[in-house]
């Protein structure tokens, strides 16, 4: 969600509880991308409610159950950081086979990716607005979502065991096929 035309059009305001975008400009909102995401709510994406606010669209996103990965990371092991991994991977897979939902569209920010501190299960952002897609945008998104999740670990490696560290090295080993980590 790093285009810059549509952050000038989305404004977002975050607290514990939730995050609020207020699209600027209705006509970027993406109806379609908005019952698809309604859809995908259980799915690994985070669960969106739609209001309107002085003539804006307001989308409302509550967190306030889950933790952004940033800061789960600070109090988690090898095996749930594995489990974190499995989920987020199933998700990324489960994507390959919705080509609807725009992957530009979903915010890799390690503040906008939260997991469940119980199941570890992982949840994205999307927010539904229109935007050009590229055609190799799924593999750019698996790509940065592979470096993501091996970076944090290989930037601080303590407290990870060995066979994790070696997860996470083959997460950036892009010549390995997502399917087979």
């Amino acid at each position: 969600m790093n285009n810059s035309n549509t952050q000038a059009l989305v404004t977002l305001n975050r607290s514990k509880t939730s995050l609020v975008y207020d699209i600027n400009e209705k006509s970027i909102f993406s109806p379609s991308g908005y019952k698809l995401l309604q859809s995908h709510a259980s799915k690994g994406f985070v669960k969106c409610s739609k209001s309107s606010i002085n003539g804006k669209i307001r989308l409302t996103y509550d967190v306030s159950s889950l933790s952004t990965l940033q800061d789960a990371m600070k109090n988690i092991y090898s095996k749930q950081y594995l489990a974190v991994i499995y989920n987020v991977l199933s998700i990324v897979l489960e994507l390959r086979n919705m080509d609807l939902m725009h992957r530009e569209n979903i915010s890799l920010n390690p503040k906008d990716i939260f997991i469940d501190k119980q199941t570890f299960k992982a949840y994205f952002i999307y927010l539904p607005v229109e935007r050009e897609s590229s055609p190799s945008a799924h593999i750019i998104f698996e790509k940065n979502i592979r470096e993501l999740l091996g970076d944090i670990v290989l930037k601080n490696p303590e407290g990870m065991s060995s066979f994790t560290v070696q997860i996470c090295k083959e997460l950036m080993n892009f010549r390995i096929n997502t399917q087979e980590i």
